[in-house]
């Protein structure tokens, strides 16, 4: 039972793991369609024929616009990363929990084993004795 508990937390950590990756990944790709993003407006700056002032406005208003998503984007992985980290400790725990009562559950086996293994004594001697003694008689 200890076994199938254990395994099934680390089977957990594991989705948590490929959860973590799967969420790096995607702010790996937001970050790189980020600076394709960036490159383009720069050359819609350069192509463009709008003046100065218009350029100027067009890409502070984009900076702006991508800032606020990549600090969005950001604040989302470190609450994500922050709740997995959570249910990484909540599993230690666990799992230190489960060695500590496997520990347990494995000197109380050596406990009833000395005990049956002392009652296997004390009935052999018994017998012996009722044996002797009908002998005796």
């Amino acid at each position: 039972r200890l076994t199938a508990e254990m395994s099934k937390y680390a089977s957990e950590v594991d989705e948590l793991q490929d959860e973590k990756e799967a969420m790096e990944g995607e702010t790996k790709v937001m970050h790189e369609e980020l600076i394709l993003a960036r490159r383009d407006a720069e050359r819609a700056r350069l192509e463009g024929t709008m003046s100065n002032e218009e350029t100027t406005k067009l890409l502070e208003s984009t900076r702006s616009r991508l800032e606020g998503e990549l600090e969005g984007m950001q604040h989302k992985f470190d609450i994500e990363r922050n709740v997995v980290d959570q249910q990484k400790a909540q599993i230690d725990r666990i799992e230190s929990e489960l060695e500590g009562q496997q520990e347990d559950s494995e000197a109380a086996a050596r406990s009833y084993e000395a005990a049956i293994s002392e009652l296997v004594s004390v009935w052999t001697k018994v017998s012996i004795y009722m044996t002797l003694s009908k002998m005796a008689e």
